[in-house]
């Protein structure tokens, strides 16, 4: 969980953006630059404007200041990019009219959460995941929106074609009254995901995560209890909420490198002996994190293989 990827071109400003900007268009000829007019990308890869997502976001986000893609070597854009030009004209009319869209970094999707194999089967019984829930190692360390389309329409087969092979299983009445979950208000969670964007976004330290986690942990544990009988989708969302941010924390201070969407200053170098090294929480008498070693086992999607 933690490999969150964020995707490095949104249309807009940090506090107002219309969409995403697609990676296209950089593949077309549009270049990063920041608003002295500098192609900074050069000095952080050599693939410049189409590095690859982590780097371009961290790029991006480390000039501290507005940035644009230059498109004006982009043939034909209002036809090629019909959608982005929409938005460009109804948010960014002028930047757009000099040959620029300004961009910034947003949260896009995670790499992997939900353990599966390629039919979306878990450990638990009648329970399936696809998608970008799922770890099937699919994505790595770096999603891409190809792999994506590909894991979307095999895995769905797959999953679909195991789920109509199960037989029929007996509905069995629920008891919410046995479970309960914290009930946690506005006032806790509005500063616990105000601080989630500095402290577990683009770029992380093991000490600023470790003094997060533990208010995420006291959140939890000092908060009045109540049954799924008492409880409201609000609450639901709330609580919810602040679970995530602890699972992704703690994921992330266990994952002791940098590799991918997952980048933290105090552990900048990628450890070559935690690559095959899930990082997994394991819920018993205590919410804890492990390392679990996977053997990556080739496996192939193409039938009769």
């Amino acid at each position: 969980m933690e490999m969150i990827q964020f995707h490095p071109t949104l249309l807009g400003t940090p506090t107002n953006n219309y969409g995403l900007i697609s990676e296209a268009v950089r593949g077309e000829g549009g270049i990063l630059k920041n608003a002295q007019g500098v192609r900074f990308m050069d000095d952080y890869h050599p693939l410049g404007s189409l590095a690859p997502r982590d780097i371009t976001s961290r790029a991006i986000f480390e000039q501290h200041q507005q940035c644009y893609i230059d498109i004006r070597q982009v043939r034909g854009f209002k036809q090629r990019f019909p959608g982005i030009y929409q938005q460009a004209q109804r948010y960014c009319s002028d930047d757009y009219s000099q040959g620029y869209l300004p961009v910034t970094v947003g949260a896009h999707y995670t790499m992997g959460g939900i353990k599966t194999d390629l039919a979306g089967r878990t450990n638990l019984p009648h329970f399936y995941c696809i998608g970008e829930a799922s770890n099937t190692n699919f994505h790595g360390a770096n999603r891409l929106a190809s792999n994506s389309l590909l894991e979307a329409i095999v895995m769905g087969q797959h999953c679909a074609a195991v789920i109509n092979q199960q037989p029929s299983r007996p509905l069995v009445d629920p008891q919410p009254s046995l479970v309960q979950i914290p009930k946690i208000s506005e006032a806790v969670l509005k500063p616990l995901q105000a601080e989630s964007e500095a402290i577990l976004g683009i770029e992380r330290h093991g000490a600023c995560m470790t003094g997060y986690l533990t208010r995420l942990h006291q959140a939890l544990e000092q908060a009045e209890h109540i049954t799924l009988t008492q409880l409201t989708p609000t609450l639901w969302q709330r609580y919810v909420r602040v679970k995530m941010l602890e699972i992704i924390c703690e994921a992330a201070l266990h994952r002791t490198e940098s590799r991918g969407a997952h980048y933290r200053l105090d552990k900048p170098k990628m450890q070559t002996a935690l690559q095959q090294i899930d990082i997994e929480i394991v819920k018993g008498e205590d919410m804890h994190a492990q390392h679990i070693k996977r053997t990556r086992e080739n496996q192939t999607v193409l039938p009769g293989r």
